[in-house]
């Protein structure tokens, strides 16, 4: 556990320590996911997470556990995209171990319904056919020809739009992760 000294109240710190023990798992489960199974890197990810969430914790300890889970979740997803790109591990994200939403036997339901939560923010900022496509490819299980016929489509048509789509949400993905550390040395200087 992190060991720290806060200049808080007992109940700041009793609610801290509560949340460090409920979501350090879901955490690290999730982080190991993002950074394939390293788990080391998965360890500094979330170490970074809750000293994150420490500094800021009169802000985040008032969330509510729901909104709490929300935001520790994309700050280690945040952490993790800062140490891929450091270590240029960033290229072997996966989309459709994302799309799955599989999660590790030690966190299961959770880490995957976290995964598939960051995975809707990224479908919703692209194009509904777009979107369409990857959900009856990676959701419904439905191969290209099967897409091709219900939408009125030629099948080399929706593997494109699936490939092209797959794209977008990774430049997001990268983005997104770019962005973040830009902030992060923004506020260490």
């Amino acid at each position: 556990m992190i060991v720290f000294a806060m200049t808080g109240g007992e109940d700041e710190k009793s609610l801290f320590e509560r949340r460090y023990l409920k979501y350090h798992k879901l955490c690290m489960s999730f982080a190991m996911k993002i950074v394939k199974h390293d788990t080391a890197l998965a360890e500094d990810a979330v170490h970074e997470t809750f000293l994150a969430v420490l500094k800021k914790r009169r802000e985040y300890l008032q969330l509510s556990e729901d909104e709490f889970k929300r935001v520790v979740i994309t700050i280690v997803k945040n952490k993790c995209i800062d140490i891929l790109r450091k270590s240029k591990r960033l290229s072997q994200f996966s989309f459709e171990e994302a799309a799955a939403g599989r999660a590790s036997e030690e966190s299961g339901f959770e880490a995957g319904v976290a995964e598939i939560d960051l995975l809707r923010c990224y479908l919703e900022r692209i194009d509904m056919v777009s979107r369409r496509i990857l959900e009856m490819k990676y959701v419904e299980g439905l191969t290209y020809k099967q897409i091709a016929d219900t939408l009125g489509m030629k099948p080399k048509t929706v593997e494109v739009r699936t490939a092209r789509a797959k794209e977008k949400i990774k430049k997001m993905f990268i983005k997104d992760g770019e962005e973040n550390a830009k902030r992060n040395d923004r506020q260490a200087t």
